[in-house]
C-alpha cells in the first residue's frame, strides 16, 4: 500500500505594519521615507478594492519597492481612498507602511526612529490586527489585487474585503 503524505500549509505571518499619522501628501512623504531610509519605492497605480458593505470600487494610493539584496518587500498604502477608509477601525491612521520579509525587532524600531525625526509625522503605531493578514496576503503575486491604469504588475482583483 503507498504511503498517504499529508501537505500542511502554514499563513507566512513574516510581515510588519507601521501605521503612519501625518497630514502630508503621499509623495512628499514617500521622498522623505526613500531618503531616510535609502529605497526605491515608486508609485504604481491605484490599488482598486471592491468593498461588499458599500457594493463600490474604493482606491487607494499605492507604493511599492522590492529589495532583492534583503528579501524585502515594501508596500506603503493610503489609508484614505476614493469612497472611505481601507481599515475604517483605523481611522486616526493615514499610511500605513508594511514589510513583507524577515523584519527584526532592531531593523523595525531603527524604522520607527527614523520616523520620528520627520517634522510631518506626527505619530508612528506599530499596528497589528487580524484583517491585516487577508490584505498581505493579498499584496502578494498569487493573489487577486487589481492595479488602476497600465502596470507592470499582473492585474489583480479583491474580493469580499470587508469591515
Amino acid at each position: 500500500m503507498p504511503k498517504k503524505y499529508r501537505l500542511e500549509s502554514q499563513y507566512d505571518s513574516d510581515f510588519t505594519l507601521i501605521g503612519i499619522i501625518s497630514h502630508q501628501r503621499d509623495y512628499r512623504l514617500i521622498w522623505s521615507i526613500n531618503n531616510q531610509l535609502q529605497l526605491n519605492m515608486i508609485k504604481m497605480d491605484d490599488l482598486k478594492i471592491f468593498q461588499d458593505k458599500k457594493n463600490e470600487n474604493n482606491f487607494f494610493s499605492f507604493y511599492y519597492f522590492e529589495d532583492p539584496q534583503t528579501f524585502k518587500t515594501f508596500y506603503f498604502i493610503s489609508n484614505m481612498g476614493s469612497n472611505g477608509l481601507l481599515f475604517p477601525e483605523k481611522k486616526q491612521t493615514n499610511f500605513f507602511l508594511l514589510i513583507k520579509g524577515n523584519v527584526s525587532p532592531e531593523l523595525r524600531n531603527d524604522i520607527i526612529l527614523k520616523f520620528l525625526f520627520f517634522q510631518t509625522i506626527y505619530l508612528i503605531l506599530q499596528t497589528i490586527f487580524a484583517r491585516l493578514a487577508e490584505l498581505a496576503d493579498a499584496l502578494d503575486l498569487g493573489s487577486s489585487i487589481e492595479r488602476c491604469g497600465s502596470s507592470s504588475l499582473p492585474s489583480r482583483t479583491i474580493k469580499n474585503f470587508t469591515t
